[in-house]
């Protein structure tokens, strides 16, 4: 695809537009199709600066954790972006608590 074959598709029945990538720990980050930030200790925020047409599909993963029972959740998913909250679960509850985390972000193409 493309007039010098430099772009790819993803094999699929929709045509879908497709934003990975890793955000570290620390949270500030930024790559083809997104940025992050990190003010609150657990939450970050990722920013499409081109929104997508419709609310995408995301899908989140923690990479290497401090504590092997921490858990992620995905807040706010829109067009322009959505904010991850990971926590680590506790004897009594759950406490904010930062990681490293990749994301794929899926929407329809227009």
């Amino acid at each position: 695809l493309g007039g010098a074959g430099n772009y790819f598709a993803l094999g699929a029945l929709a045509n879908w537009r497709v934003i990975a990538g890793t955000v570290p720990e620390a949270g500030n980050a930024a790559d083809s199709g997104w940025s992050s930030s990190h003010a609150v200790t657990g939450s970050y925020t990722v920013s499409f600066p081109v929104a997508f047409d419709a609310t995408p599909i995301v899908v989140v993963t923690l990479v290497d954790p401090l504590n092997d029972d921490n858990t992620i959740c995905v807040r706010g998913v829109g067009q322009a972006g959505f904010t991850v909250v990971i926590k680590d679960i506790t004897g009594g509850g759950t406490t904010a608590q930062d990681s490293a985390f990749n994301f794929v972000a899926l929407g329809p193409r227009s």
